[in-house]
């Protein structure tokens, strides 16, 4: 099961604002999340998290 409050907590930590979280219908993909002005689909906010993790690692 997905932790939605985890990956919010996770960007938050990483410094983006999230303005929403929308749960969509089933057949469209689940979750999409308006993090700092952009809607990402659950797919992007993982990419997101690893760019973070990435840059804080170099």
């Amino acid at each position: 099961m997905l932790d939605i409050d985890l990956l919010v907590q996770q960007l938050r930590s990483q410094g983006h604002q999230i303005d929403s979280v929308i749960r969509v219908p089933e057949n469209a993909g689940d979750f999409e999340f308006l993090i700092d002005g952009r809607l990402l689909t659950l797919s992007d906010v993982r990419g997101e998290l690893e760019q973070d993790q990435a840059r804080r690692t170099h």
